[in-house]
């Protein structure tokens, strides 16, 4: 698919539940911040999207990047035995290098409440230093050239999951 966001968005504005989870095992068009592109090849890593209804007044939004930040850092901490970090306010940093991105988009109602959020989250798993390329192999990295181990996705989202979970 082109975007997990994109088609989450298209999702939420047709009035899909909160909890519904867009995964796609590649993106033709996957973004981060400012438009900037997000490497997503087939297999390699976990693209996904959530649809959220919170029920907070948009001022608090950034804090949905937040959480998720955090609940990705301990699920990858808890997967792996390694040390994440976050760099404000969307990335997740292992050893100097970028292992995981997140996005945050949201619509408002007429009032100025938030109607949904979609949080977008792309994790490198299984990617290798020649999956990034020469521009990339700086400053992005994956479990698996920081473990040596293969990661299923499925365990690496429920991982993801159970942390949101208990934070949201």
């Amino acid at each position: 698919m082109d975007s997990t966001n994109l088609k989450a968005l298209e999702l939420a504005k047709q009035g899909a539940a909160e909890g519904t989870i867009v995964i796609a095992a590649r993106q033709t068009a996957g973004r981060g911040r400012m438009r900037r592109k997000w490497e997503s090849p087939e297999g390699k890593g976990l693209w996904f999207s959530m649809i959220l209804r919170p029920t907070i007044a948009a001022e608090y939004c950034a804090q949905i990047t937040l959480l998720t930040a955090v609940a990705a850092v301990k699920a990858l901490q808890v997967l792996t035995d390694k040390k994440f970090s976050i760099k404000w306010p969307n990335d997740i940093m292992l050893d100097g290098k970028k292992v995981c991105g997140i996005l945050a988009e949201m619509a408002l109602t007429a009032d100025g409440s938030i109607e949904y959020a979609v949080v977008g989250i792309g994790i490198n798993i299984n990617m290798s230093s020649e999956d990034f390329g020469a521009q990339l192999e700086a400053t992005a990295t994956s479990l698996y050239l920081a473990t040596g181990i293969e990661y299923e996705h499925e365990q690496v989202l429920k991982a993801f999951l159970d942390e949101f979970d208990l934070l949201y």
